[in-house]
């Protein structure tokens, strides 16, 4: 099965400790995200936290917190059993990872996605058409992320 890979960085000019609270914060995920209206967390916390996210057409899906590096990074992987029938028959896999690094007068935020993709070059084809816009959206997220250190400060 082939893979499907996206990766965004930028860096930001708050303190890791401040730019962690943003992006830690994993009910308001769908305030960065413009195809989501909800995220919300339905179980527990960091480690083991099961959330529910919602697009704003009204699909939605299950995630679970899979690694919390308190302070650094966490991951988070989609039941895709859950996932919207098209996404379901796309992926048979689907991670994100996110990651806070110190920098010289500031702070380093990578997001990561990683999908295993079912089927051969339709999905192949499918995924490299998504992946173009996810790429965009990913970008998208992290200026939001900046914005909303702005308006914290």
């Amino acid at each position: 099965m082939a893979q499907m890979n996206l990766t965004a960085t930028r860096t930001y000019d708050a303190a890791p400790e401040t730019m962690w609270a943003v992006i830690a914060d994993l009910d308001g995920y769908a305030d960065h995200v413009g195809g989501l209206a909800i995220t919300e967390v339905v179980d527990g916390s960091n480690l083991g936290a099961q959330r529910r996210c919602e697009t704003t057409g009204g699909d939605d899906w299950y995630e679970r917190v899979v690694a919390w590096d308190e302070g650094r990074r966490y991951d988070i992987e989609v039941d895709t059993s859950t996932y919207p029938t098209v996404l379901r028959s796309v992926f048979s896999s689907f991670r994100g990872t996110w990651t806070v690094e110190p920098e010289a007068d500031g702070s380093r935020v990578t997001i990561d996605f990683t999908g295993t993709v079912r089927g051969g070059r339709l999905a192949a084809s499918v995924v490299q058409r998504m992946a173009r816009r996810n790429q965009q959206d990913i970008e998208a997220t992290l200026v939001s992320y900046g914005e909303a250190v702005r308006t914290r400060s």
